[in-house]
């Protein structure tokens, strides 16, 4: 238990005559936290050219503060100038009450094959205003590409304010050429969210600002630069404002059916390509009881729209989901740890548009 600031560098850069000098590489560090307290801040922080095969791991571990800044709050960040590739962030049995919680594994150049595991964590805000930002990118950079983020158990208390809550497998820095491709979100287990608060932007990627003192968010363009094979799996129901930039959806269906989606946006439209992948499945067990039900698979207020952000009516979003439903990608949902001992067997089913154009309705067969 700690009642001072604790701040941990595997690399860090260096301040001299306002120039920042960056160490060369940072490789191969492991840094291993276990049930440990914090009263105050907790950081750990790798910075270098390049970052690469570092592991981060967090087993039982509280950080209970509302102070904030670039350097404060509960943080985990490896950054790198040119690539941060093949880093893992490993946190379970976490809750944090900080005002500033950023787990980020980011690069200018590129962020690849880099990893974000959470699993049995608590998110919220110490202070009374009930105000914070929690951001969760496994890969950031303008070429961002094979990251994963794993989400599993996730418990958010209070957050007051809005643009408060962003997911992402990965972030851009900017617009110009800027590419994020073959990502891949999985979010299962329980999800419990405190009332009226809301993620904000669960994307395949989203935008990310960041000066010397400032950190934010915003969400990225719909386009196919920024969604080619970005996948989202749930297993899971789950709800944001804004929805984006994912072309492979993988629904774990439950035979707990409700009137509920497995998927909702409220803000924004979701946009969907011809060329992604929707495919159901559920427990083997399960199938009988699923077997000539309909389910409300996908819900948006503002309802769905394509590549090039044109609105799909009734029709047009059934052609697309029919289409969806044929495609496929060399993708294996036993890759994520959680489904591997799984026994799954994927669903087929008939498609049904609202006449709205803002719900999708899947009747298994």
């Amino acid at each position: 238990m700690s009642t001072l600031p604790v701040y941990i560098y595997t690399a860090k850069k260096n301040i001299l005559n306002n120039q920042d000098f960056y160490p060369s590489s940072a490789n191969n560090n492991e840094v291993v936290i276990k049930d440990f307290a914090s009263f105050r801040n907790l950081t750990v922080l790798t910075e270098a050219k390049e970052a690469s095969y570092n592991t981060i791991n967090y087993n039982n571990v509280q950080s209970i503060t509302d102070a904030s800044n670039i350097d404060k709050g509960s943080k985990i960040i490896i950054r790198a100038l040119d690539k941060a590739n093949h880093n893992t962030i490993d946190i379970k049995n976490y809750s944090s009450n900080a005002a500033d919680n950023a787990y980020l594994i980011m690069a200018y150049n590129e962020a690849a094959y880099n990893k974000i595991i959470i699993n049995d964590t608590l998110f919220g805000v110490a202070s009374d205003k009930r105000e914070g930002i929690l951001s969760i990118i496994a890969g950031l950079s303008n070429n961002a590409h094979d990251n994963t983020l794993i989400i599993n158990n996730l418990n958010l208390d209070e957050y007051k304010n809005n643009n408060s809550i962003f997911i992402a497998p990965s972030a851009i820095t900017g617009l110009s050429e800027a590419k994020s491709y073959n990502n891949t979100l999985y979010i299962g287990g329980n999800l419990n969210i405190f009332k009226n608060t809301f993620i904000d932007i669960l994307a395949g990627a989203l935008v990310h600002y960041e000066d010397s003192n400032n950190a934010s968010n915003a969400v990225a363009p719909s386009d196919i630069s920024l969604s080619k094979n970005n996948r989202l799996i749930l297993n899971t129901k789950v709800e944001a404002r804004i929805i984006n930039n994912f072309e492979h959806y993988y629904l774990i269906v439950s035979n707990k059916i409700n009137t509920t989606p497995l998927l909702k946006s409220y803000d924004a439209p979701i946009n969907i390509s011809s060329e992604g992948v929707l495919a159901l499945y559920t427990l083997k067990e399960q199938y009988p009881y699923l077997k000539n039900k309909e389910i409300l698979i996908l819900q948006s207020e503002q309802g769905f729209i394509d590549k090039n952000s044109n609105t799909l009516n009734q029709e047009e979003l059934q052609s697309f989901i029919e289409k969806m439903q044929k495609n496929k990608e060399d993708f294996k949902l036993s890759s994520i740890d959680k489904l591997k001992k799984m026994n799954l067997q994927k669903l087929s089913y008939e498609v049904r548009i609202s006449q709205d154009g803002k719900s999708i309705y899947a009747k298994i067969k």
